[in-house]
């Protein structure tokens, strides 16, 4: 494999705006503009396996959530666990409450600030605004940090859902702007996402695009793979045999896709129920946790 060492260059405003139709198109455009590091203007710095890029705006035409969360590494357990997180009733409260309104309105929900965020989501709040009959409303998600994978299809899955509503209620669908103060990306963390879809970047691989840290992790990470599916137990990365089960089950086609088409716990009758709730649901569906690096682990 040919490796080509990264040099960081200034990146202007807009050079780390991106537009998309759909999810399925961002996300492996935005796994290719990490991967080759967008000619040095995207990523800002490294942390072991971790990539960072700041103040990242991405815009979505068509927010319908088509992520299979299996593909990421998850169980329906975590989207539960996400609703634990972060929705309560006041979000429902507020969900009902928009709407195509004559002129301008202009609407914002900040997420519960009691939370400790040590699962690898960072969601701040949302917006909605609404300039006329003849205008397409607009959600903004706003993140403080966000993993492109695996955490992202998470909060992304839930703004989808606030358009789904939207269809359904008042008949458009609105777009979405996400802004991400801090985007990480990991090939480690978003291992079994790559491993599903490692025919639409192979070709970066090949041609030795693949900023230099990237493609090592991403050959350490292939090789505690096979050592993780062989049985060994020597392996460097035996912490993330969970997330490496996964992919082996992904890369056969051995597992029931699983695309949320409901809110995280249906919905929450009030906030006194949710205080009564088990906090985390199935710990095994959980990364390990054990490094603070990872998606479960910072927040």
């Amino acid at each position: 494999m040919k490796i080509q060492p990264y040099q960081s260059r200034s990146a202007t405003l807009s050079d780390r705006i991106f537009s998309f139709e759909t999810f399925d198109e961002m996300y492996p455009q935005m796994c290719r503009n990490f991967l080759t590091g967008m000619d040095g203007k995207l990523i800002d710095s490294f942390q072991t396996h971790v990539v960072k890029s700041a103040g990242v705006t991405i815009d979505i035409e068509k927010p319908t959530p088509t992520m299979d969360l299996r593909i990421f590494g998850y169980k329906p357990t975590r989207w539960n666990r996400f609703g634990r997180r972060y929705l309560n009733q006041e979000f429902f409260s507020w969900l009902d409450k928009l709407g195509p309104l004559v002129g301008t309105a202009q609407s914002g929900y900040m997420f519960r600030g009691d939370t400790d965020h040590n699962h690898g989501n960072c969601i701040v709040g949302l917006s909605y605004t609404y300039y006329g009959r003849n205008q397409v409303p607009t959600i903004t998600l706003q993140s403080r940090t966000a993993y492109l994978f695996p955490t992202s299809a998470l909060e992304l899955t839930l703004a989808g859902l606030v358009a789904d509503y939207h269809l359904e209620h008042y008949g458009v669908r609105p777009r979405l702007t996400w802004q991400v103060a801090l985007l990480q990306f990991s090939g480690i963390w978003g291992f079994p996402w790559l491993s599903h879809n490692m025919p639409l970047v192979q070709d970066l691989f090949d041609a030795g695009v693949v900023v230099d840290r990237l493609a090592h992790n991403h050959e350490r990470t292939e090789f505690a793979y096979g050592q993780q599916m062989s049985g060994e137990r020597t392996s460097p990365y035996k912490r993330f045999s969970r997330m490496m089960k996964r992919s082996s089950e992904v890369r056969a086609g051995d597992y029931i896709p699983y695309i949320p088409d409901t809110w995280p716990l249906d919905r929450i009758a009030s906030p006194l129920e949710l205080a009564t709730l088990q906090p985390y649901g199935n710990q095994e569906d959980a990364f390990d946790g054990t490094d603070e690096e990872g998606p479960d682990g910072e927040g």
